[in-house]
């Protein structure tokens, strides 16, 4: 007997960018149903008869299943620091600016601000951490090849040493 999940909703259609989505890829509905079909009755065994514990065993489950299938899409970054951490973030600010810009809210405009400021924040940091992270790699080359793959970041006219 198949597992089917139907939730009410009493939200808007313009919060929709802000709801979490997971990577759900039609090209993987083999393998998904294969998956979750072994995963649920350990599922049921480990639950004790709770709803709730079921629930969240199988939102997990789902969960795992989807991030460890292959995304199939390539983070396209003009600069080497920038990563699926960022483009969350970016994701999120962008969301909450359509949100705002469709609904005008004041509430919205405020969360998309602290979110922006996030977004800066994590490019921030993963920008130090890369080039704080070069110099540990430079006392670690090898061989001139090693030496120039690194020295050729420096060559980006991004790079903090460039005026």
């Amino acid at each position: 007997m198949p597992v089917t999940f139907s939730v009410p909703t009493s939200f808007s259609e313009s919060a929709m960018p802000l709801l979490p989505r997971l990577r759900w890829y039609p090209r993987f509905a083999v393998k998904y149903k294969n998956q979750l079909r072994d995963a649920v009755p350990g599922i049921i065994d480990r639950a004790d008869g709770d709803v709730d514990i079921w629930a969240i065993s199988i939102v997990n489950t789902i969960r795992n299943l989807a991030s460890h299938t292959d995304k199939g899409d390539k983070l396209n970054a003009k600069n080497p620091w920038y990563d699926w951490e960022c483009e969350r973030a970016r994701r999120k600010s962008m969301c909450l600016l359509g949100l705002h810009r469709d609904t005008g809210s004041d509430m919205v405009r405020a969360d998309y601000v602290l979110a922006n400021h996030a977004y800066k924040a994590v490019v921030l940091r993963k920008r130090r951490e890369f080039f704080d992270g070069l110099s540990t790699k430079f006392k670690e080359v090898r061989d001139s090849s090693e030496f120039w793959r690194l020295a050729k970041v420096f060559r980006r006219a991004s790079s903090p040493l460039m005026c």
